[in-house]
């Protein structure tokens, strides 16, 4: 019998094909049903729902690598290509069709899930524990968000792709091989345009190679990948510069401070991942928990055991150098966000199961009379691997739409300001102007200084054509934050209405100083000059209108044309008329202005 045991264990680990079709069949059981599942409005419908024209007709892949992640030079996250794998979603899918980018994000974090059981491996845990340390990373509720909410595509992207590129390092170091050279520069490539963290993948190669080798062997091959490394660095560093130039960090020393509390909570969660809210809070179980097992796993990185010391460091320095990124990014009223925990992990997951897990399983057998494949540990193991996928499972319900996470959120007592916000503006986009202001109105009496709630009272009074009210709205949101351009924007809307051009060119200029990049604000300075009877001037800001856009500005190029008409320089005008109409070829507006060009004096 026991042959029999040992000789089906053999068998499958010999063939590893039965270990993968465990994991996918898993994954699918907890995620599958997410395809049902609608966006949350959170972060989706200004990445997705407002490029849906980019994203399904007339997308480049300039714009990709050269704007933010919501293509709107709005931000600080770069992530081309995430939004390239949007792209594909789209064109797959003939359009911005929820079920296929669920679908995408199912299949990355199965990827994800089968790199880690061989990377695993190359850290030299026999296949088996591999396989439970996969298992157990698969059914962790901890990354229900990751997989669930779309927008955290670039964590999965960069995830597969780190550990990717660290299955091929180790490769290289063994072989040495051009091949393996290559593909570890592309997958840190890929990486490194999925998501900033992986800037921080190249310290890992170094320390990885010091706990390898503790002394450095000349190969000009280490060279020329730390040369192809530092080149893509470089090309990175300065499109993203380019892309979130003009984007102001409100990263303070304060704040900085604050999320050091991520480092125990994210060993909490990852060990002990009970939070079932969609918005989670730092709070105090959490920290202390995460605080002692913070000190369990420093004990165990310099107490003597097989595993040698500069193995467990690297596993424990792979969760602090790959968290610390983290730290520099202040989400407003959120504490912190479990996707940004799905690659830090892996070095906690590795840590627990070379130096917890498989001692303990050994131990086991060798007290055992009979080598049983299947100890206590496993059992005990499995017990928790069903217990966080039933809770896993359950988890992934509360992110179904919108007012599933705002239910969630009541229920376990997270921090409602984010969905009542993000529910507030469906609802105007829905025109249920009423129960906005509900959901707005509760974010204020939570927080009195949220200026996104402001802005967005401020847009209902506009549609209602308020606009006294409307200015009051947002003077009060920029008293709080004066470098939202949107404010400055919808406040020279409401200005302009009220015929008060000269004060709101001046909040177009505020709002072109905070962000130089933005088309739509070019052209409708542009407008208030010509009304001003600045023709030059608005000239120039068509100019910068359709530069901004790739040349894709239809009403770019009508002002211009009609600027440039007003000007008598009808030929121009013509010209740039004609450009507009191949944009929009109905638009009754521009023929009607092609018209009047024709019938000009030098025509």
């Amino acid at each position: 019998m026991q042959d029999k045991i040992l000789n089906f264990k053999r068998i499958i680990e010999n063939n590893s094909w039965i270990y993968l079709l465990v994991i996918i069949g898993i994954a699918l059981g907890i995620y599958a049903q997410s395809v049902k599942f609608d966006f949350i409005y959170f972060d989706e419908n200004e990445i997705l729902l407002q490029n849906k024209s980019f994203f399904t007709n007339d997308f480049s892949l300039k714009k990709f690598f050269t704007t933010d992640a919501f293509l709107h030079y709005e931000s600080a996250y770069y992530r081309p290509l995430q939004n390239l794998s949007f792209a594909i979603d789209a064109l797959m899918a003939n359009g911005i069709i929820f079920w296929v980018f669920h679908l995408t994000n199912v299949i990355l974090f199965i990827l994800t899930g089968i790199s880690l059981y061989f990377l695993l491996q190359k850290f030299k845990i026999s296949p088996h524990f591999a396989f439970l340390g996969a298992l157990l990373f698969i059914v962790n509720p901890l990354n229900v968000w990751s997989v669930v909410w779309v927008p955290a595509r670039g964590d999965l992207l960069l995830t597969l792709f780190t550990l990717l590129s660290f299955i091929c390092f180790i490769n290289f170091l063994k072989n040495k091989s051009f091949f393996t050279l290559f593909l570890t520069f592309l997958c840190f490539s890929l990486a490194l345009f999925s998501k900033e963290t992986a800037a921080f993948i190249p310290f890992l190669f170094l320390v990885y190679y010091w706990v390898k080798k503790r002394f450095f062997i000349f190969n000009y091959k280490f060279f020329l990948l730390g040369g192809l490394m530092f080149g893509v660095g470089i090309v990175w560093f300065y499109l993203r510069y380019y892309a979130i130039m003009h984007f102001d960090s409100m990263i303070t020393w304060k704040d900085f401070m604050y999320n050091l509390l991520n480092i125990p909570v994210a060993l909490s969660q990852m060990v002990f991942p009970y939070e079932m809210s969609p918005f989670p809070t730092f709070t105090i179980p959490k920290i202390v928990l995460g605080t002692i097992l913070l000190l369990v796993f420093s004990f165990i990185v310099i107490k003597k055991t097989e595993t040698g010391k500069g193995e467990k460091m690297f596993f424990l320095f792979w969760f602090i150098l790959l968290l610390f990124p983290t730290l520099f990014v202040k989400g407003i009223n959120v504490d912190y966000f479990e996707h940004r925990y799905l690659l830090p992990q892996i070095g906690i997951l590795a840590l627990l199961i070379k130096t917890i897990f498989v001692p303990i399983v050994n131990w086991i057998r060798q007290q055992s009379s009979h080598h049983h494949i299947i100890t206590s540990s496993h059992l005990i193991f499995f017990g928790v691997v069903l217990v966080f996928g039933i809770t896993s499972y359950v988890k992934a319900q509360t992110l179904k739409n919108l007012f599933t996470v705002v239910d969630a959120v009541e229920k376990y007592e997270g921090n409602p300001i984010y969905p009542y916000t993000n529910r507030g503006i469906y609802y105007i986009d829905n025109e249920m102007y009423d129960e906005a202001k509900k959901d707005l109105n509760k974010v204020l009496q939570m927080d009195a200084k949220n200026f996104i709630a402001l802005n967005n009272l401020g847009k209902i009074s506009m549609i209602f054509q308020e606009y006294e009210n409307a200015i009051t709205f947002f003077n009060r949101s920029l008293s709080i934050n004066n470098k939202v351009e949107g404010a400055y924007y919808n406040r020279s809307f409401a200005k302009t209405c009220l015929g008060n051009l000269e004060s709101a060119l001046l909040d177009l200029d505020s709002a072109i100083i905070l962000k130089k990049n933005i088309p739509l604000l070019y052209n409708n300075r542009g407008v208030l000059r010509m009304n001003l009877g600045f023709t030059n001037e608005a000239l120039q800001d068509f100019d910068n209108a359709i530069k901004f856009s790739n040349s894709t500005y239809c009403d770019a190029f009508g002002n211009r044309a009609y600027a440039k008409f007003l000007s008598g320089n009808y030929a121009a005008a013509l010209q740039d008329c004609n450009s507009a109409l191949q944009l929009e070829p109905e638009n009754e507006a521009l023929l009607a202005l092609k018209e009047r060009i024709k019938k000009s004096p030098s025509n």
